[in-house]
């Protein structure tokens, strides 16, 4: 086997590579090499090599005979031991082997994910929990962790996450109390998107709740259309020209107020709108051909 310190210095160092010269890095150690690399840094896995270790690893895989089954406890016991190198590893073949488990097996993993406090592990666990069929009320305590320690880090989408479980099984109260607990004065974007979440499952009146909390036009008539309530035309309108504004670059928030609108019923709006937005793409689309047409005549 090459001496593979090398690979030591650039595993500690801040530095990233082109995935194509790690592909050929790899591709051009024998196979004995490569079993020996992954016996040795089980943190490969988890790795900024990762992807081009894991590619040469399947390749060698698909051109030998060499194969490993490992049983589901091996891998769950390397999995919940950050010191045995292999939680990486470990993480990969549980995910691959999931579907084809037991029920009872399937929940052990679920748990386990939720457990650990790694939010990439607990995002897995949540997508998973999207099937209700999984769903134990132990695992609430563990979700709601979950969304303390990303909202706090600022990990929005995650929050917003694990909020939609915590709107979903956690008693109302609780709810309030976590609206109660954001900071209006010093709310960003992020955590305003955690408070419509949130609103979402609050029972008390939405029109008095939303007088003492910080959400703009168009967010407050996202969050009435997701419960089922109208507001006024104006108000819808004001939405729909707020989103329309050619600073305005979300994409999937305009698409958000659009079926907010359309849920209310004000189709006469959303033509309008939508006839506007055409004109606002076609004038834009101009634009750029002239600019590439003064471009190519330099």
């Amino acid at each position: 086997m090459e001496n593979n310190s090398f690979l030591d210095n650039f595993l500690e160092s801040d530095k990233a590579c082109d995935e194509k010269v790690l592909q050929y890095i790899f591709d051009a150690m024998d196979d004995d090499t490569i079993r020996a690399l992954d016996r040795r840094y089980g943190l490969l896995y988890d790795s900024k090599v990762s992807d081009s270790f894991e590619r040469r690893y399947k390749k060698m895989h698909k051109t030998k005979s060499f194969h490993r089954n490992e049983s589901m406890e091996q891998l769950m016991e390397w999995f919940n031991d950050p010191q045995s190198k292999k939680v990486g590893y470990a993480r990969m073949r549980i995910q691959r082997r999931f579907y084809y488990l037991s029920f009872d097996e399937q929940n052990q993993i679920i748990e386990a994910f939720l457990k650990r406090g790694n939010p990439s592990d607990s995002a897995y666990s949540c997508h998973l929990l999207n099937n209700e069929e999984y769903w134990k009320d132990s695992y609430l305590p563990l979700i709601e962790d979950y969304y303390t320690k990303t909202l706090e880090t600022g990990k929005i989408v995650d929050a917003c996450l694990a909020a939609k479980f915590i709107v979903k099984y956690s008693p109302k109260d609780d709810i309030m109390s976590r609206i109660n607990a954001l900071d209006k004065a010093d709310i960003d974007d992020g955590k305003r998107l955690v408070l419509q979440q949130l609103l979402v499952g609050c029972e008390e009146s939405p029109s008095e709740i939303l007088k003492n909390v910080v959400l703009r036009n168009e967010e407050y008539v996202f969050v009435m259309a997701k419960k089922g309530l109208k507001v006024t035309e104006e108000e819808a309108a004001s939405a729909l020209e707020t989103v329309s504004s050619p600073d305005f670059s979300l994409r999937s928030k305009r698409n958000a107020i659009v079926w907010a609108v359309a849920q209310m019923g004000y189709f006469d709006l959303l033509l309008d709108f939508g006839v506007k937005l055409k004109e606002m793409e076609d004038a834009k689309t101009a634009e750029l051909d002239l600019k590439r047409m003064d471009f190519e005549n330099q």
